[in-house]
């Protein structure tokens, strides 16, 4: 149903294309041709708007609307809705069953995609380590109680981005991965409680005589504190452009459920700002990174884990004596602006102020998998300007949480050449089922070093070209990426193979499918997600695998 969607979303979009083309001498570029059974769509790459709106009705979901229902405006100016799709939020199945099989075996004979996914991201590089064991407590109890349907994926931030697991559905293995973390000390923070204590002290050195050394030293912590902020700004935007590359294989939305206790980033106009001169000097890759998280329809959802917050601190630099510090109130609910700035111009939601850390991460899965996406192509191409994006209702008493605008960058070309077979083993991409596949992972041995994947295709989705002597042919293309924890390619191999078969073999392989075998060399002990992915090169259709894999001594496969 999805898919059947989607082709009516290309073939909209090449009929407003050709439309444009003739009145603003833009040509559309056509990047592949994609022929199934029932018809033939071409995709067509555009500089198109996607705008995914939550709808709510006294903070409940609407559901049922229509395209109609909804005004969408650029700079305040009305614009033609191209395409209209709603998102309902995949339903629990309490017949499903996981069937049991070898630990060393995987397939991906999974249900439907989902229409949105979800990603936790757990924040050490801006987060006291003091508050990272609550929030962790909090993650687990949630992961615990996750709904079946939703495919969760699950980052550590730091001073690079780590991926504890990859998407799965399966609550259990998302549990264990969360309870490997431990908390982390981050070089580059300093807390409010850090710079309240450094002006005391710095304070009580001053007397009548000093006065200009004092403002010296007060001056020079400032601006070592300033260059430290800089550099977490830095690691972040990083980080969170890593991870939207990573997630990049999936065409939907993603929803990125972020903790942490410290944002120091802003986006939309925002990032222009004289308010936050600290963050000035990456104001043109916030820019960036806004407009590829809006590009790549990821929406934020920020979630300060330091919980309830009132107008008095403790600190320990006064003896257990609290105190009330307007400087540091005022520092948290600037904060608490910027989450807000954050979630508002990606279309997500900011949650502070609360304890319930697994109530917020409820809240923000059921927010963004209960939405709308809307199209329209935008009136000003790529003149790299900010515009702002607004959504009304026809009808009175709705709310809408959608990103507030765009940078109107050119599209970047990529070697990959948006390519969604070299997609589909990005690290953190949902596995695609249009070709279904098994596979057996065969782990190093002293008489085997490399370790072997082999794949088994199910005939019955692939297209099988007719030659002489009642011959068949089938041409496969073949893609196995190894990546370590913090998402570096450590091996890849990949190969197009073209196979005749007799009749008799032809029997064969509808009985017994297609089975490839591919070999990489892992030699250094860790743990590895191995993404291999299978294309028939006649009807384009993709199956995708993920397959965790641990090198250790013994070279033991990973349990599942």
């Amino acid at each position: 149903m999805r898919e059947s969607r989607l082709s009516a979303l290309v073939a909209i979009l090449f009929t407003l294309c050709i439309s444009v083309q003739g009145t603003a001498q833009r040509e559309p570029k056509a990047f592949a041709s994609t022929t199934d059974a029932a018809a033939t769509t071409l995709h067509v790459e555009s500089q198109l708007v996607l705008v995914d709106v939550v709808v709510r009705h006294h903070r409940e979901p609407v559901k049922g609307l229509i395209a109609s229902d909804f005004v969408l405006l650029e700079d305040g100016k009305p614009q033609k809705i191209a395409f209209f799709e709603a998102h309902e939020a995949p339903r629990s199945s309490a017949s499903y069953v996981k069937q049991a099989r070898p630990p060393d075996i995987f397939t991906n004979d999974t249900a439907e995609p989902p229409p949105s996914v979800n990603v936790i991201l757990f924040d050490t590089l801006n987060t006291p380590p003091s508050d990272q064991p609550y929030a962790r407590k909090q993650m687990i109890e949630f992961l615990k109680t996750l709904p079946s349907g939703y495919h969760v994926a699950l980052f550590e931030l730091g001073a690079k981005l780590r991926m504890l697991a990859g998407f799965s559905d399966n609550s259990e293995e998302l549990v264990a991965a969360a309870k490997k973390l431990v908390p982390h000390t981050s070089p580059l923070l300093q807390t409010d409680e850090d710079l309240l204590r450094e002006q005391k002290e710095i304070a009580k050195t001053r007397m009548p005589y000093n006065g200009e050394s004092v403002e010296a030293m007060q001056q020079f912590m400032s601006a070592t504190s300033a260059a430290v902020a800089q550099n977490r700004v830095r690691l972040t935007l990083q980080g969170l452009n890593t991870l939207t590359g990573a997630m990049s294989g999936f065409r939907g939305r993603k929803n990125v459920i972020w903790l942490s206790e410290y944002f120091p980033v802003f986006f939309g106009l925002m990032a222009d700002s004289n308010k936050f001169p600290e963050v000035q000097r990456y104001s043109d890759l916030m820019r960036g990174t806004s407009s590829t998280l809006s590009s790549s329809q990821v929406a934020l959802y920020p979630i300060d884990i330091r919980g309830l917050t009132s107008g008095f601190l403790g600190n320990a630099a006064l003896e257990g004596k609290a105190v009330d510090n307007l400087s540091a109130i005022q520092g948290i609910e600037a904060r608490h602006l910027g989450m807000d700035e954050i979630a508002a111009d990606t279309g997500g939601h900011a949650y502070y102020n609360t304890n319930d850390l697994k109530f917020a991460m409820q809240r923000s899965f059921e927010s963004g998998s209960e939405y709308y996406t809307l199209a329209y192509v935008p009136p000003n191409g790529t003149d790299s300007k900010y515009h702002r994006i607004e959504i009304r209702f026809s009808r009175s008493g709705f709310s809408g949480e959608h990103r507030k605008g765009y940078f109107a960058f050119p599209i970047k070309q990529s070697n990959e050449g948006g390519s969604e077979f070299a997609a589909a083993v990005r690290p953190a991409a949902p596995v695609l089922n249009r070709l279904h596949l098994k596979a057996r992972l065969q782990s190093p041995a002293s008489r085997h070093p490399n370790t072997v994947v082999e794949c088994t295709i199910s005939p019955e989705d692939l297209t099988f070209a007719d030659q002489p002597n009642n011959r068949k042919v089938v041409r496969l293309n073949l893609l196995t990426v190894a990546w370590d924890k913090y998402l570096n390619t450590v091996s890849q191999i990949s190969n197009t193979v073209e196979l005749q078969f007799s009749p008799e073999q032809y029997a064969r392989v509808l009985r017994d499918g297609i089975t490839t075998r591919q070999e990489m060399r892992l030699t250094k002990p860790g743990r590895y997600h191995i993404r291999t992915a299978v294309m028939d090169d006649a009807n384009h259709r993709i199956g995708s695998l993920e397959i965790p894999i641990e090198i250790s001594s013994n070279a033991k496969l990973a349990k599942k």
